[in-house]
């Protein structure tokens, strides 16, 4: 028996380093593009087998690679805060090479109204499902504090909260990333976004969909048919009569396992819509951290789980 196993291809640019200098490599422009020319640089040195091609997040701005950064953690950082954006690392084949594309841009995927995952109801396409609440992501003060230092000359210390979260559940309070924010008025929208998230505890849902039987199309999502990284799709349970969840999720990352019989069990990792829509870091997709690598590396979503 010969055991095989695959990683995302995102452990390459974990293992490169970029603006190999004193002083890092400058970039301006479009963010994702920026992103595009690093991993472009990084193949120049020494192919990592990820191809690239045009991209655009519409988010403009300069950032500097380096000095001796790991690669993944430039992607990350461009892809972080309230102008990010998404990406992934899309598996490909027949391209000499090459064995992902570096995909981008401001949101990937779309609203699949069609396809339903729901246990306890409806279509009881759901084999089992366990859920907890993590508290281990709750914060209702969050504190900004400049790159420079909370000490450093003329620096401020921006703070928001939760009054009625803190009243409730206690004082949970944290240090949020800096993302190199001088501006006051999007530190306090910065503070204000993980807030507003991260107040309640993240709901964390396993679901083990049934095996797709051709003889009832359309009853198991397929994914790369019903449903793809990025998109949102409807998820709800019933338990002992009582609705636990019902609304729109978003597929944030997808695992493939093949077991010895050659048949594939897919796992989608999904998040709430709400909390994907902010942009805390990194990529969509699988591998590590938002997954792909790295659309968003989000330690704040409420996820639901599907194994």
């Amino acid at each position: 028996t010969i055991a095989g196993n695959a990683a995302s291809p995102a452990w390459r640019l974990a293992n490169r380093l970029a603006g190999k200098s004193g002083s890092g490599t400058l970039y301006e422009g479009d963010k994702a593009g920026t992103a595009k020319k690093i991993i472009d640089a990084t193949n120049t040195e020494s192919d990592t087998g990820i191809k690239t091609v045009s991209v655009e997040s519409g988010s403009l701005g300069t950032y500097t690679a380096g000095p001796y950064k790991p690669v993944l953690e430039c992607l990350s950082e461009l892809a972080h805060g309230l102008d990010g954006f998404d990406w992934y690392l899309r598996p490909i084949t027949g391209t000499a090479g090459k064995i992902a594309e570096f995909v981008a841009g401001p949101v990937i995927g779309g609203k699949q109204v069609d396809t339903v995952f729901e246990y306890g109801v409806g279509r009881h396409n759901i084999r089992s499902m366990t859920f907890i609440r993590d508290l281990g992501t709750v914060m209702n003060r969050a504190y900004h504090i400049p790159d420079e230092g909370a000490d450093s000359p003329g620096a401020t210390v921006v703070s928001k909260e939760d009054s009625i979260s803190i009243g409730y559940r206690g004082l949970f309070e944290g240090i949020i990333d800096p993302l190199g924010l001088t501006d006051t008025t999007l530190r306090e929208a910065w503070a204000t976004a993980n807030v507003e998230i991260r107040t309640n505890p993240r709901l964390v849902v396993t679901m083990t969909p049934d095996i797709f039987d051709p003889g009832q199309p359309g009853r198991v999502p397929i994914f790369g048919t019903d449903y793809n990284i990025g998109d949102f799709v409807r998820a709800r349970a019933v338990m002992y009569g009582t609705q636990l969840f019902d609304g729109f999720v978003r597929v944030y990352n997808v695992q493939i396992d093949v077991d010895d019989n050659g048949r594939a069990t897919t796992t989608p990792t999904l998040v709430d819509e709400e909390t994907a829509a902010v942009n805390t870091g990194g990529g969509i997709g699988s591998g590590p951290g938002k997954g792909g690598g790295g659309a968003k590396n989000n330690p704040i979503t409420n996820s639901i789980i599907l194994t």
